[in-house]
């Protein structure tokens, strides 16, 4: 015969199938976090037919239970949406909790794993942008020479053209002077009309000169505007260089605050340690002169008791005297010796102290100088 799987609870079936469901879940937690369906449908067929529920309405009582054991972690109130079958069985309370610990810790890894991605990808976008400005920049600056070397060879192209008309007019003259001498009425005409030509070509010339004044002008104005903001970035940069040295500046001004901070504090050590060095050789002088006259009662007390004669004759309050007396001692050496360690102890704590200060004091500092760096760096 099987054992009893509802030994020591409640013989109610629906606990019953309620346990079969949970201790299933427990062990597949990853089932039911890919798939809550495909879960309680494997629980249903792994228990032999102990379940008789669907599965939608195995998912719906396992989804209360699961809400209900949440609310209670949260605020110790139980659900009244559900059963006193869950309840009354500590069991099934048991698995319950556990299950909803494991479903919480799953949620929180993905969580994390998500937030780690999301940061991932956030680094690897800002990469992507700064290569594309690079990218950008370095085809601008193409263009420009590019645009710059194209202005070079046109003005050269013009120049020779200039050359080329300025040989063609020498050849025309000279074959002008040679009709000069066999047509020279017919000239005269030519040469009016020439010189109307001369006069169109001249006020061509002159708006051609113009508009090359216009454009070197234009240019004139570029360049200025270019040197104006290359002295803007040389002033933004010194600043920035004035900035960081007064930074360090400042830092040495306070690792020689630091430095002096530490020759007083060991100044203070040393004189500290010179009056605990003090106090204990005046509590060692102390302790010899009570043990001298301690071994000069004690030789007394030990003559006292050694012979019959003495004891009797040697009174019990002197006795109780020297008792009383030793106890006080005893105390007083413990009162000091308990002092010395609590002052030393005190001491301590307060250099741990400073140096804990000190050490938030640097933090604060350098993660103040950090987000300025960051700063001009998103700035840049």
């Amino acid at each position: 015969m099987p054992p009893d799987r509802t030994e020591g609870i409640s013989q109610d079936p629906r606990s019953i199938m309620l346990i079969e469901i949970f201790t299933f879940l427990n062990n597949n937690s990853d089932m039911w976090y890919k798939n809550n369906h495909d879960a309680c449908m494997k629980a249903k067929e792994v228990s032999n037919s102990i379940i008789t529920w669907d599965v939608e309405s195995i998912f719906k009582v396992v989804d209360r239970c699961i809400k209900a054991m949440k609310q209670y972690i949260k605020t110790g109130k139980k659900a009244e949406n559900c059963s006193n079958i869950m309840w009354n069985n500590e069991k099934l309370i048991d698995l319950i909790r556990r299950f909803c610990y494991k479903i919480t810790l799953r949620e929180i890894e993905e969580k994390q794993r998500t937030m780690k991605k999301r940061g991932k990808e956030e680094q690897q976008g800002i990469m992507k942008t700064r290569e594309r400005e690079q990218v950008r920049t370095r085809e601008r600056e193409e263009q420009v020479r590019t645009r710059e070397r194209e202005e070079q060879v046109r003005t050269r192209e013009r120049e020779e053209r200039m050359r080329t008309r300025e040989r063609e007019e020498q050849m025309k003259t000279r074959e002008r002077e040679e009709q000069m001498k066999t047509r020279e009425r017919e000239e005269q005409m030519k040469t009016r009309e020439r010189e109307e030509q001369m006069k169109t070509r001249e006020r061509e010339e002159q708006m051609k000169t113009r508009e090359r004044e216009e454009q070197m002008k234009t240019r004139e104005r570029e360049e200025q505007m270019k040197t104006r903001e290359r002295e803007e970035q040389m002033r933004t940069r010194a600043e920035r260089e004035e900035r960081m040295r007064t930074r360090e500046r400042e830092e040495r001004m306070k690792t020689g605050e630091r430095e002096e901070q530490g020759t007083m504090k060991k100044r203070k050590k040393e004189e500290e340690q010179g009056t605990i060095n003090k106090k204990i050789k005046e509590s060692q002088e102390t302790k010899a002169r009570k043990n001298k006259k301690i071994l000069s009662t004690d030789q007394v007390i030990t003559k006292a008791f050694t012979s019959r004669k003495n004891i009797l004759s040697f009174p019990i309050k002197a006795a109780n005297n020297l008792r009383n007396e030793k106890i006080n001692d005893v105390d007083f050496f413990t009162k000091k010796f308990i002092e010395m360690i609590e002052y030393g102890r005190r001491k301590k704590i307060e250099e741990i102290s400073q140096v804990h200060s000190e050490l938030i004091k640097t933090i604060e500092d350098k993660s103040i100088e950090i987000e300025k760096l960051c700063e001009e760096l998103e700035k840049i």
